[in-house]
């Protein structure tokens, strides 16, 4: 039974299914737009690049009370790929993501990853509640222009409204250069 709520609250999550009103929604004038080279979102104001964790390839965020964690890894793909080799290559990251969270937290419920594309770019999502250690996360593993991102939200606490608002907003607002 734990199990079926832990799963229910995780699809609600990548859902969106759920929310109350705007419960943990980030307002517009609390955001800050983080541009990088490859892509742009915005992150809530007291975020911050956690410099000694980022390098070349992975960049991580952290709000100022530390609860919140962000962290952005990119893998560009050889231009002389074909599409469907890239599909591919999605696919594993996507698997490898979800093997590696269940490895590290084995506590963790994960919901059923939700894939979907769009023109021009491959999605995957995911969230997990680990009740023991009272967190949750979400994760986004998104395929476009030669590259494959993959956004994992880390949050105390297991409040879905709150989960599910700034994962959406976070999410959505991510784009790829």
């Amino acid at each position: 039974m734990k199990r079926f709520i832990a799963i229910i609250f995780a699809i609600s999550i990548i859902t969106g299914c759920g929310k109350n009103d705007d419960a943990g929604k980030i307002p517009k004038d609390a955001r800050n737009l983080v541009q990088h080279a490859d892509f742009t979102f915005m992150a809530p104001l007291d975020w911050n690049v956690v410099e000694k964790e980022s390098t070349k390839d992975k960049f991580v965020f952290q709000s100022q009370d530390g609860k919140s964690k962000l962290t952005i890894s990119m893998l560009y793909c050889d231009k002389a790929l074909k599409q469907d080799e890239v599909a591919n290559l999605f696919k594993t990251t996507a698997e490898n993501k979800r093997k590696a969270e269940l490895e590290a937290k084995p506590s963790m419920e994960l919901s059923d990853t939700m894939v979907g594309s769009g023109k021009g770019y491959l999605y995957a999502k995911f969230a997990g509640v680990d009740k023991s250690h009272d967190r949750s996360s979400a994760t986004l593993i998104t395929s476009e222009k030669g590259k494959i991102f993959t956004l994992y939200l880390e949050l105390a606490g297991t409040n879905k409204d709150s989960v599910t608002a700034i994962s959406n907003d976070i999410f959505s607002n991510f784009n790829v250069k």
